[in-house]
């Protein structure tokens, strides 16, 4: 197990699930980002960017959602289970199940993938475009002085 392998505290196991968190986002994205490039996997899941029809574009945005937790779900099970990750017997808590030890390391690290999923499109990484939003209009009145063109001007002559 985590604790039995690693004398870890409190943070470094804040440490090890951002980690491990981290990997399973960057993982799944991936494999999200692969799978259209098959045709048949496209014709089933196609891209929400893709659709006109807001109501089927929602449907395509759920669905998405629904396989990025899944996925990220599957591979926290993988790393729990099989890599004897295990959050609450690393945060001390000895006498605790291990199907409920399990359960919560795979909804912490799950949660976690989730929220860096978020920062990293927050932070301008490529594929965190913001297509859906409009672009800024401005409206108003715009004066332009003489007195301020000419004094750019003769400054721009000095040179």
């Amino acid at each position: 197990m985590l604790a039995e392998t690693l004398d870890i505290g409190g943070g470094s196991a804040i440490a090890v699930v951002v980690i491990i968190a981290f990997a399973i986002e960057r993982t799944v994205t991936a494999v999200l980002f692969l799978l259209p490039f098959n045709h048949t996997w496209a014709r089933y899941f196609p891209d929400p960017a893709s659709i006109q029809d807001p109501g089927k574009r929602i449907q395509a945005e759920r669905r998405q959602r629904l396989i990025y937790y899944s996925l990220a779900s599957f591979l926290g099970l993988i790393i729990a289970w099989v890599g004897n990750v295990r959050l609450l017997h690393a945060l001390g808590l000895t006498d605790s199940r291990v199907v409920l030890d399990i359960f919560v390391t795979v909804l912490v690290l799950v949660a976690g993938s989730d929220i860096l999923a978020h920062v990293t499109k927050l932070s301008g990484a490529p594929g965190s475009g913001t297509s859906s939003q409009q672009p800024i209009e401005i409206t108003g009145k715009l004066v332009l002085e003489e007195g301020t063109l000419k004094k750019s001007e003769a400054a721009g002559s000095d040179k």
